[in-house]
């Protein structure tokens, strides 16, 4: 699809920052999506680190210095905190076909992630959240996460037989009446993407409540889609961008829709992108592992972000004080 740059007489964007938060995806989004990017329009991007997303736009916007474009970040901080992100302007992007939660007023989806039950290669395989909590037919050690409730209460209301089309609005109480009553079947409650996966392949746990990514090709980890929690990750703009800098940062979400540009991303993360064309390029084994291939969607809960962005300040509250008590 053709586009037209910024020519003699107009300005143009001298670098696109990208806030976002490393590792392999950092790498994914150089090789997919900023190495099209720059060949075409010769405009340079730098990828910079980021702890917390909405924390540091906010100390930057009130600075006044604006030193990050584009920010790496959860729809429900978007939808929580609108006045700090400019909004797109979907004409000038000119998508391919994606997914219609991929294409909001103030984000562009970028990958899929889920949150999934996993298990050692010794242990026996599960297919519900029930049996993940069923220590007595599935013995063995567990593991969740230590740091939030996010997916963590859709988890325990599926365990607990709340139908996954009756999910939402989430019946908090329930949630965490049920992890209260199964607390002591968790042994470790991990810190990290990376001690959930070091745990798990190792033998140190059983079973684990996980991100489909760290597990996906492992030999020594099985996992499923089945009752997966998927998420969508976003790519947000800083609000008051100047406008040759906002046109720039529209040129490159238009290669994230790309479905050619997300096939060289899942090839270092099994994360996928929004692209409706995408699964026709994938392999079969692809399509196993990455979370929205036809046959992944169809098996899990696209979470609720307005919910989370609604309710997201009394959950953590909450979930710090389960967490002080175990």
């Amino acid at each position: 699809m053709a586009h037209v740059f910024p020519g003699k007489g107009h300005a143009a964007a001298t670098e696109v920052v990208i806030a976002q938060s490393g590792g392999q995806a950092g790498e994914a989004l150089e090789k997919a999506y900023v190495q099209p990017f720059t060949a075409k329009t010769g405009i340079p991007v730098r990828l910079v680190g980021v702890e917390s997303s909405i924390g540091e736009l906010k100390a930057m916007l009130q600075s006044g210095a604006i030193d990050r474009h584009v920010w790496d970040v959860e729809l429900a901080d978007v939808l929580s905190a609108p006045e700090l992100f400019e909004d797109l302007d979907w004409d000038a992007i000119k998508p391919e076909p994606i997914f219609p939660e991929a294409r909001q007023p103030k984000a562009i989806g970028r990958h899929y992630y889920s949150y999934v039950m996993a298990w050692n290669a010794k242990a026996k395989p599960i297919e519900t959240w029930a049996q993940f909590f069923d220590t007595e037919k599935f013995p063995g050690r567990r593991a969740m996460m230590s740091y939030d409730a996010y997916a963590q209460l859709e988890v325990a209301l599926l365990a607990d037989g709340v139908p996954a089309d009756k999910l939402y609005p989430l019946d908090v109480d329930r949630a965490f009446a049920f992890l209260e009553a199964n607390k002591h079947k968790i042994s470790v409650w991990w810190d990290s993407g990376s001690q959930a996966a070091q745990i798990v392949t190792s033998g140190e746990v059983d079973y684990a409540l996980i991100y489909s990514g760290r597990v996906a090709y492992s030999k020594e980890a099985g996992m499923t889609y089945n009752q997966g929690i998927t998420v969508l990750n976003y790519l947000a703009v800083t609000k008051g961008l100047a406008p040759e800098t906002k046109a720039a940062v529209m040129q490159f979400f238009h290669e994230m829709t790309i479905p050619k540009n997300e096939l060289t991303a899942v090839a270092t993360i099994a994360y996928s992108g929004p692209s409706e064309g995408l699964d026709a390029l994938l392999t079969d084994e692809q399509r196993r592992v990455l979370p929205s291939s036809a046959q992944n969607r169809a098996k899990q809960i696209l979470i609720n972000s307005e919910w989370w962005a609604r309710n997201r300040a009394a959950i953590d509250k909450r979930w710090t004080e389960f967490r002080a008590a175990l």
